[in-house]
């Protein structure tokens, strides 16, 4: 979230103090943008850590 406030704040300051134009985001394609990241990152997670999930505890704990 700091993050993502920090470049939303740079971005601010560029479009409109350095080039002197209005700050019109579009907002739909943002909250598309930030949503579809989010559901990308979490399916690929998820997908990674599948066979962890599927394997018996104990098994699991002694691979370790």
């Amino acid at each position: 979230a700091v993050a993502l406030a920090l470049g939303l704040g740079a971005a601010w300051y560029v479009v409109v103090r350095l080039f002197q134009f209005e700050w019109l985001p579009d907002m739909p394609v943002v909250l598309l943008t930030l949503g579809t990241g989010f559901g990308l990152t979490l399916i690929i997670g998820l997908l990674g850590s599948l066979p962890i999930l599927t394997a018996r505890p104990a098994s699991a704990l002694r691979a370790l």
